[in-house]
């Protein structure tokens, strides 16, 4: 059962569209992430949902309830936000208890939850501190702990990881997780954190300029993009021009005429036209030749970076120093291969993949 619909929801302030027709369902218990640029409609989205903003048009439905004339403080929802939002001069139990002290929750119930939720997020031992006494993750976990308290069916999270530093950010991104899946709410995540979205997410949603440019799990954005936004949004990507000059859909089976030259692909998704764009991520090159020497190139390493468990190299092939933008190639570990230097690399024709736009 769905949790949430929104059904072409559209929102213009003055002239400028901030969404411009947008569908898009959760389950009940499901992780949905809005992942895109400054700008793109994903907060304005989300309060639409809690209600700050009325829609134009379109519907948003919670629980096959149609909010358009149910205000915020009566939708079954609760928000953390980026700033934390905590009342100064409450302490961190006040704090947390607020919102169940609103909906007139008898003391004794609220101690009882108040003592609870500090327990879930390690905030027990602060119960009579100040928000002023408390560290950037742990006023973040006040924030989510108040929001927790009133039981929400839905939970909406506007960027709550964006002041973190970047250990506490991921350790406090695998709590929100996982306090998600032990209490069961529906979430619905802002970001523009790639890592964040395709590390937390059931759903991820590529907003841009108003409207959704793709929807589906994780691996299906990363891996089957639909076009080069969200290609080169949720991860690194190489692009290329290409030109079909064999097919073979049965097999999945085909031969491109790229800046690369001749090269082979195998994708389960056929071209939609015989002049496309094709990718390739950073990490599916291979040092060396391989059985397959058709996809086996040549690349001039312009810069090295060194970035930990990874190798970046910026590369080009030979006499091809103009591409849409610098292609990477990631090795894992430590190399000696350096800046000038010409490199063989095989893309395996599985890992060469087409999106859903011609170039023609």
């Amino acid at each position: 059962m769905n949790t949430l619909e929104i059904h072409d929801a559209r929102l213009a302030f003055g002239d400028f569209i901030v969404l411009d027709g947008i569908t898009l369902r959760a389950a009940k218990g499901e992780f949905v992430s809005l992942l895109g640029p400054s700008g793109c409609g994903k907060t304005t989205l989300l309060k639409a949902i809690a209600g700050f903003y009325p829609l134009d048009s379109g519907s948003i439905v919670i629980n096959q309830q149609d909010m358009r004339p149910v205000k915020p403080e009566h939708r079954d929802t609760a928000m953390c936000f980026q700033s934390y939002a905590l009342f100064p001069h409450l302490t961190v139990a006040e704090n947390i208890g607020f919102g169940l002290k609103q909906k007139k929750t008898d003391k004794a119930g609220i101690n009882e939850c108040v003592t609870k939720i500090a327990e879930q997020v390690s905030l027990n031992a602060h119960l009579q501190k100040m928000p002023s006494q408390l560290s950037g993750g742990q006023q973040q976990r006040v924030a989510l702990a108040r929001a927790l308290a009133v039981r929400p069916e839905i939970m909406l999270f506007d960027e709550p990881l964006s002041n973190l530093d970047a250990c506490l950010r991921d350790q406090v991104r695998l709590e929100i997780r996982q306090l998600q899946r032990q209490h069961g709410f529906t979430a619905v995540y802002v970001t523009h954190d790639r890592a964040e979205a395709l590390s937390m997410s059931d759903v991820v949603v590529v907003m841009n300029g108003g409207v959704i440019e793709q929807a589906g799990t994780p691996e299906e954005v990363y891996f089957h993009p639909v076009n080069r936004f969200v290609a080169g949004f949720v991860g690194q990507a190489n692009f290329m021009k290409a030109r079909v000059v064999l097919r073979d859909e049965a097999r999945g089976y085909y031969h491109i005429d790229c800046v690369l030259g001749l090269m082979e692909v195998n994708s389960p998704t056929p071209p939609v036209a015989d002049m496309v764009y094709a990718f390739w991520r950073p990490e599916d090159a291979l040092p060396g030749k391989t059985d397959n020497s058709l996809n086996c190139r040549s690349f001039e390493v312009s810069a090295v970076s060194f970035l930990g468990n990874l190798s970046e190299l910026q590369v080009s092939p030979p006499g091809h120093h103009q591409t849409e933008s610098p292609w990477l190639i990631q090795l894992v570990g430590h190399n000696c291969i350096r800046k000038g230097e010409q490199v063989d690399f095989t893309i395996p024709p599985d890992k060469i993949r087409f999106l859903q736009e011609s170039c023609e």
